[in-house]
């Protein structure tokens, strides 16, 4: 997919259309091929029968530790969704007349401060499901589909969960966030303060991956045993039938690192 990118890239600069439409085809039979693959993965851990039933409660008895012990993938799907729309970050400025762009500035340079808080925690998270794993768990480095992360992102594997925290969000990224969206709400008065970067709440990111969704119930589980006060906010794709099967394979949490008087929220 990354050299597609680069062909489209580079035919879109020489003015080549026909050259550049061929490349975006293909870059869509490429992408339909990936969501295949992540949807047959999914439906795949979503059969469950009575010999595979049995075994995973023999699998989950062997599990370690207080944390609650998950045999079926109905488990991750039960997690109740905690919804909170109006996320808003912590008023690090002097005052709120200070302008987006310079808003922006002090969230990203609070997120590199708390960017080794972040990651210690999240380690600490995927340290202790690790530990507790048996031998027989399926790794972490057989997903069944390509991960791909952004370029900057530091990888994190372990034996049957990893994580990958990605960089800082860019501040134009940010920028044109608010521009194209909170922009509107505000007018729309959906959002009612300013400066509107106080709603950026993915500064700091970071992904835990397994191969087994009950590996993913378990670090839930213990993410929310460690920072259950920090939780802000939980969408349960696992749980959403709406979503087609390729889009119900992730958790999405918002919380708050935090490291003396700085605090941001991180996704």
């Amino acid at each position: 997919m990354d050299a597609l990118q680069f062909d489209l890239f580079q035919s879109m600069i020489a003015g080549e259309e026909s050259k550049a439409q061929a490349v975006f085809n293909a870059m869509q039979i490429c992408a339909k091929d990936q969501n295949d693959r992540l949807a047959n993965w999914f439906r795949g851990y979503s059969r469950y029968g009575p010999d595979e039933t049995s075994q995973g409660q023999g699998h989950v008895e062997r599990w370690q530790g207080h944390v609650k012990r998950f045999s079926k993938l109905e488990e991750i799907q039960s997690f109740q969704s905690v919804h909170h729309e109006d996320l808003q970050q912590h008023a690090c400025w002097p005052s709120d007349d200070i302008g987006e762009a310079k808003a922006i500035e002090i969230l990203a340079a609070t997120a590199e401060w708390l960017k080794d808080t972040f990651r210690t925690e999240l380690a600490c998270v995927v340290g202790k499901v690790n530990d507790d794993a048996p031998k027989e768990t399926e790794t972490s480095a057989k997903p069944g589909y390509t991960l791909q992360p952004e370029s900057g992102s530091q990888w994190n594997p372990g034996d049957v969960l990893g994580f990958v925290l990605a960089p800082v969000k860019d501040p134009k990224r940010a920028l044109d966030k608010i521009k194209g969206d909170y922009e509107k709400d505000y007018e729309q008065k959906k959002k009612t303060s300013k400066p509107l970067a106080r709603y950026v709440c993915d500064f700091l990111r970071a992904t835990i991956y397994a191969a087994d969704p009950e590996v993913l119930a378990k670090a839930y589980d213990v993410l929310k045993k460690q920072r259950e006060h920090s939780i802000l906010r939980v969408k349960n794709k696992f749980g959403n039938n709406s979503l087609p099967a390729e889009d119900r394979t992730s958790i999405l949490v918002n919380l708050w690192v935090k490291d003396g008087k700085h605090k941001l929220i991180a996704e």
